[in-house]
Parts: C-alpha cells; structure tokens; sequence
C-alpha cells in the first residue's frame, strides 16, 4: 500500500466515523443502544487504523506492535456490540458501570499484554514478519492468551446472536428483516474471522468481515424509524395493564400477552 493509498484509506475512515456518528445521533431516539454503538464503531474503526499501519510501516518491529493493537482493540469492539445488543433489544435495561467493566476485563488484558513486551508471550509464543516487500506476511505461534482473547470475542457474538434471535422470534413481521440483518453482519464477520484465524487465511479478511459487519449494523440501525410497539409494549406496558391485554399479528398469531392473560389462559387449560 502506498502513502497515496494509506491517506486516501484513512481519510475514508474518517468520514465513515462522521457519517456513522451522524446517523446514530439522529437515531438514538427512536431506537436503544446509540452509545454502545458508537463506541463498537470508534473501536472498529481504530483497529482498522493500526491495521493499516501495520500494512504500511516498513520497521519490522513497529509494524508488529501495530499488529499487536489491532488484536486488543478488536476484542473492545466485540465487547461494545454485544452491549449494544443488550440494550438495543431490551430498551430498558440500564447496564451499571461494574456490569460493563467486569465485560472490558479480559479486553484489558490483551492491551495491557499488548504493550508490555515481556508478557506478548502469552499472546504469541512466536511472532514475527519473515518478509516486508512485496507483501507482508505473518509467522506466528499463537499463545494461551490470544485463544482465550479469540474465543471470548465469539461468545460475544454468540450472545449477540441469541439476542436477537430471540427478538427476531418476539417481534412484529415488519420488523423482523432488521434481526435478520444484525445476525447475518455478526454471522459473516465470524466466518471471515474464523477462515483467517484457524484455516491460514489472511489477516485482511479479518478486517473485511470486520468493515461488512459494520456497515450492515449501521444501514439496519439508521433505517429504523420507530420503535417496534410489540416488542416495547411487552416490556413496559403489558405487565402493568390489570386486564388482558393481546398482540395479535393479521394471521392471528398472537405476538405476545401479559401477565393476566398467561393466568387467565393457563386456568382454562391454555399454553401460557
């Protein structure tokens, strides 16, 4: 990559920063997890930054240490969607400062391993870029830690996944096409993920996942112009109503019910 190519990457960069940052802004009131977002975003597009600078610095020793960030910094991105999906499928849950920093542990970790010389051991037991031109290419003997790091990162998009299954399996048919695209962004972007991780691909498809996933979120979260009234009504307004109250699709599938009818149905002998 050339310096006209590396300014040119990063300029686009900056403006998908702005661009997303404007469009969260402009939907935080109508959809949750705004915040979470954006910092999955300013994480993501960082670790596209040094991986970048990874690609670019002729300096051996430089270019791993940028290597070394990209890894830590996607592991804060994984963390930060999986926030979002909580409070994106559960409008009313509040995460508390320790829920948060007890998720950020183990990205911590890496970072603090990352910038400590002495202990990158434990992330690779062997790392190095046997050659810098044309290509780069990595020769890497992973350590117990970058295995621990890797896998923490897919339970993080396991239990995004399961989020919004779940609020795909609860929600209206006119709102379900937005669940489907959150798990096909988290499903591609764990394929890519797991091809260059464990079948020897390369680095850069990583990163390709990484910018698809990201752009899928964010076109699925700006074109959502409201609130989807079965999912929200469940969690807030249905469990206070004393009388039965029903969603029912047009098919007459019934899309939710609160805590009276569960009662009243499950005395006649009904499913609850």
């Amino acid at each position: 990559m050339s310096a006209a190519e590396y300014v040119g990457s990063t300029s686009l960069l900056a403006a998908a920063l702005l661009t997303a940052f404007v469009g969260l802004r402009r939907g935080r009131k109508e959809a949750g997890g705004a915040l979470p977002l954006l910092l999955f975003y300013l994480f993501v597009c960082a670790a596209i930054y040094t991986y970048l600078n990874y690609r670019v610095d002729p300096n051996p020793k430089r270019a791993l240490s940028w290597y070394y960030c990209t890894l830590s910094l996607k592991s804060f991105a994984m963390v930060f969607l999986m926030i979002f999906a909580l409070t994106y499928t559960n409008p009313f849950f509040k995460p508390r400062l320790h829920f948060i920093t007890a998720l950020l542990i183990i990205p911590l970790i890496t970072l603090i391993l990352c910038l400590h010389g002495q202990n990158q051991n434990l992330l690779f037991k062997m790392l190095e870029i046997p050659q810098i031109y044309p290509n780069k290419s990595l020769s890497a003997v992973r350590g117990v830690w970058f295995y621990i790091n890797t896998f923490y990162g897919y339970a993080c998009l396991a239990a995004l996944l399961f989020l919004f299954y779940i609020h795909y399996k609860r929600s209206s048919v006119i709102y379900k096409w937005q669940s489907s695209i959150f798990m096909l962004g988290a499903s591609l972007f764990a394929l890519l993920d797991l091809e260059s991780v464990f079948f020897g691909g390369s680095e850069s498809a990583s990163i390709l996942g990484l910018v698809v996933m990201s752009v899928l979120l964010h076109v699925a979260y700006l074109y959502f112009k409201a609130s989807d009234l079965a999912f929200i009504a469940n969690e807030a307004v249905f469990e206070k109503i004393s009388s039965i109250a029903l969603v029912v699709e047009n098919d007459g599938k019934i899309l939710s019910m609160n805590h009276m009818a569960r009662k009243t149905f499950s005395f006649f002998g009904g499913k609850a």
